[in-house]
């Protein structure tokens, strides 16, 4: 069991990582033969539509990381697969490849259809530094602050505590134990180990 290092904030967390992402798509639904010589006019029209949106938010143009993709799949194929635009302009040889390496079988001769055009804008965050954590003895002892106790199948056991603030990499913590931070208390069970990593994830693993 994995346990990150802001178990009660990760999803909080995620957003102040993850660069905004606005979303424009149209529907194509045709062969890819059909339509190779209207894809650049779609994209340019998803396109128009989204620097209007992003003038009227005030947000600055040059600041955008454009993104350009079709949905694609085999003619018949209920299902498709999203393929970025290749460096190339190939758009089907682009789709063989990711078929093969999605599925392990690639059918060259067969025709292509383009189901939708996307196009995604990035704007990078400027995002914060997570540092990793100093390297520690085997034993927490650094990071314990004292004992409590648990119930265990109906029986008070005694189970140290320990700050998880403290905790350095390459500690090791033996349950049953109790784990305080700010946002959780973490529990491991008796017969279960705990071990920190670089980044201040506690690795919990049974032992017994």
């Amino acid at each position: 069991m994995l346990v990150p290092r802001t178990p009660g904030v990760l999803s909080a967390l995620g957003m102040i990582l993850a660069d905004d992402v606005r979303d424009y798509s149209q529907a194509v639904l045709k062969a890819l033969d059909d339509a190779s010589g209207r894809l650049s006019t779609l994209f340019d029209a998803l396109q128009a539509r989204a620097q209007a949106d992003l003038t009227s938010d005030e947000v600055p143009w040059d600041e955008i990381l454009i993104r350009r993709e079709l949905d694609m799949r085999y003619l018949g194929q209920s299902h498709e697969l999203t393929v970025p635009e290749p460096p190339t302009g190939m758009w089907d040889a682009a789709f063989h490849r990711m078929h093969q390496l999605r599925y392990n079988h690639q059918a060259p001769q067969d025709p292509i259809e383009v189901v939708t055009a996307r196009i995604s804008l990035i704007r990078r965050r400027q995002k914060p530094q997570l540092h990793p954590l100093p390297s520690g003895p085997r034993n927490a002892t650094l990071a314990r602050v004292g004992s409590s106790e648990v119930v265990v199948a109906g029986i008070t056991v005694p189970a140290l505590t320990y700050d998880r603030d403290k905790l350095q990499a390459g500690n090791q913590i033996v349950g049953p134990a109790l784990v305080f931070q700010l946002d959780t208390t973490i529990y491991i069970p008796p017969d279960w180990e705990g071990t920190v990593d670089t980044w201040g994830n506690l690795t919990l693993i049974p032992v017994g």
